[in-house]
């Protein structure tokens, strides 16, 4: 049988996209069971819902709030006190998804690729045939590699353990004290998420981190339930997705959020328009800005000195019903836009302004 589009990757972004374009098409998703995941699985309420996959049996904690700890300790709380985030079990939301796409009438061919060209030859060595190829095999860069596919210019490696620690229940606590991103802390039932990312092995900061909460006295057990580890694509706006008949979405397309990581919201999003001819403009004209934004503000953060950084949570947190009333954790236009309208936060920003010329030009030019 020839299908009119094979999915390579059956992560979240992959089965979304195949059970959307199963609407239109004969589709094949090729991918083995899903049984480790890399993932902090912290995924925004609104945009579970504008995918249509906020409800499953894969909520293990919803959260109402943040808690951020400036580079000096000091803390600035952020709390809507209604549900804004989902904490989800990666496994079982992923395979959610996957059973979504198969009840649809998706063909799942659980084997992974071997090599291709014409037709996609599988690891048993049987073949498929298609019309169009969709490449959402995540941060696994190898087919890319090979085909001499384009691939996001930076990365992050992502470290994860999970752990049991004191931590209020709804409330994520976030770390700005290392370079190239920040810590984290996602409660989930009766234990945590501890991580943080580096563009270097991830390991001995995480392990510092872990340290540092012992010695504060929240650590319950020096005892890991999990670790995990895996790269996180940094978004490349100049970055082709659409090479003849073959299409990349989700993180084997850099579209991720910048500010966190995030990639399972803006890639579904894309995935919608996976079957359009003109793909690659069309999922921009929906997402683009906003993962442009997501990276102008993270290197606008990472470029202040600690001091600056201090001065600026503390600002923000002045400010924070704004945030609460009007941002979005996946839409940065709409945060940073209603932040822009308050006019005394818009006064305090004038002297931040120097420092965020470069990377919003770096970002949208």
């Amino acid at each position: 049988m020839r299908y009119g589009l094979t999915v390579i990757g059956n992560g979240p972004v992959g089965c979304y996209t195949a059970l959307r374009a199963q609407k239109h098409a004969d589709v094949a998703l090729i991918g083995p069971k899903v049984e480790t995941v890399r993932c902090a699985g912290l995924i925004s309420r609104t945009g579970l819902s504008k995918t249509g996959l906020l409800d499953g049996d894969h909520t293990l904690n919803t959260v109402t709030g943040c808690r951020i700890h400036s580079p000096d300790q000091r803390q600035i709380y952020v709390d809507a006190k209604r549900p804004m985030a989902n904490v989800v079990d990666r496994i079982a939301f992923d395979n959610h998804i996957l059973d979504m796409a198969k009840d649809a009438g998706v063909t799942h061919i659980g084997e992974w690729v071997d090599s291709f060209s014409k037709e996609i030859v599988l690891k048993n060595k049987k073949t498929v045939s298609q019309d169009k190829i969709a490449l959402a095999s995540g941060s696994f860069y190898g087919i890319q590699h090979e085909k001499k596919l384009p691939t996001p210019k930076e990365y992050l490696v992502g470290g994860q353990y999970e752990m049991k620690i004191d931590c209020e229940s709804d409330i994520v606590e976030l770390f700005f004290d290392i370079p190239d991103f920040f810590s984290w802390i996602i409660p989930v039932d009766g234990y945590a998420r501890i991580g943080l990312c580096s563009k270097k092995n991830p390991r001995p900061l995480l392990d510092l981190f872990v340290s540092r909460l012992k010695r504060l006295g929240r650590l319950r057990s020096s005892a890991r339930i999990s670790e995990s580890f895996g790269v996180i694509p940094v978004h490349d706006p100049s970055m082709p997705t659409q090479i003849g008949d073959i299409r990349l979405v989700g993180d084997a397309a850099g579209q991720v959020k910048a500010t966190t990581g995030g990639g399972v919201v803006m890639g579904c999003i894309c995935g919608q328009y996976i079957l359009e001819d003109d793909y690659d403009s069309k999922w921009r004209t929906q997402v683009a800005t906003e993962l442009r934004m997501h990276l102008a503000l993270q290197s606008f953060i990472l470029g202040l000195s600690d001091s600056k950084k201090n001065a600026f949570f503390s600002l923000v947190s002045k400010y924070s019903q704004t945030l609460i009333e009007s941002g979005d954790m996946d839409y940065a236009k709409r945060t940073v836009v209603s932040m822009a309208k308050n006019p005394g936060f818009a006064l305090r920003c004038l002297p931040y302004t120097p420092f965020m010329i470069k990377p919003f030009l770096q970002a949208f030019l």
